[in-house]
């Protein structure tokens, strides 16, 4: 039974962590705030590993795709 609440705490510590940074890229710091805080109360190890996929993907030489039209149709984005 501990490891199925293991399980829980991690699948929901990612899912506030995912959703903290949506608010910092929408420019709602205290909603990101309070979201990575739970986060980390919840199960600090999934949000670590959250930032560290994180760090992977921008340190990475992937190409960046973006959808721009609305037509689904994915673009290749400018890097920056």
């Amino acid at each position: 039974m501990a490891h199925e609440e293991d399980d829980a705490s991690y699948d929901e510590a990612r899912k506030l962590a995912e959703d903290a940074l949506e608010a910092y890229a929408k420019g709602d710091s205290s909603k990101g705030d309070r979201l990575a805080k739970q986060a980390r109360n919840t199960n600090p190890q999934a949000v670590q590993e959250v930032v560290n996929e994180l760090e992977e993907d921008k340190n990475s030489d992937h190409e960046t795709y973006a959808v721009s039209d609305g037509s689904g149709k994915a673009e290749k984005a400018a890097k920056r």
